[in-house]
């Protein structure tokens, strides 16, 4: 079905239970030019029972065919089922740009890779590992700039958009106080991971 490029119909009875609508589903996303029309209350013996109608369906699809007006793949060229062969075959690739993403938002590039590994678009671990390593190299980036940096680069524009000096000069001294442990309770409070490390690095 990945290598059918031309128009294609699909016709299917939504309660069928020898042939699951699922599996309706999965071959609309392989075929993402076909057309599909499906029949409710209708099961395996669609064709027998609505005769009319499907045969109706398929004159049509024929008509559109030889009139040269059916879709065929290079009308979809981003598509589901492409976009899953690009990243099985891209793994790595696909792994740096969770990396990359969680810069931007660490838990939502998270769970992209979740879904992107539930699919089987990329492998479980690459996603992890993807995610791990652009946490671990983002939160310590933050932690660099306050231990090399220090406070004055509170006064940069870029940062000081960012991060605020008395939300800093706040977090430093809870970890003044509660040390490790108020680094580590950060992790599970979101907008505290930025202040808190940068501090920590001034500190």
């Amino acid at each position: 079905m990945e290598q059918w490029s031309e128009p294609a119909l699909l016709i299917h009875g939504v309660e069928d239970g020898l042939v699951s609508i699922e599996t309706a589903k999965a071959h609309e996303r392989l075929l993402p030019q076909a057309q599909a029309t499906y029949f409710e209350e209708e099961g395996h013996l669609l064709i027998v029972n609505r005769s009319t109608d499907v045969s109706e369906r398929v004159a049509r699809f024929v008509s559109e065919v030889e009139l040269g007006a059916a879709q065929t793949r290079d009308d979809f060229p981003l598509n589901s089922a492409s976009f899953d062969k690009f990243t099985r075959r891209n793994g790595w690739v696909m792994a740096t740009l969770l990396g990359i993403a969680t810069f931007a938002s660490e838990d939502l590039a998270c769970i992209g890779g979740g879904l992107l590994a539930s699919r089987g678009a990329i492998s479980l671990e690459l996603a992890i590992l993807g995610c791990l390593l652009g946490i671990f190299v983002g939160d310590f980036a933050i932690y660099f700039m306050g231990r090399f940096l220090g406070k004055p680069a509170l006064d940069l524009p870029v940062i000081r958009s960012v991060l605020k000096k008395e939300r800093v000069e706040r977090c430093a001294r809870w970890i003044d106080e509660k040390g490790i442990a108020l680094v580590v309770s950060t992790r599970f409070v979101p907008g505290s991971r930025v202040p808190t490390y940068f501090a920590a690095g001034v500190l």
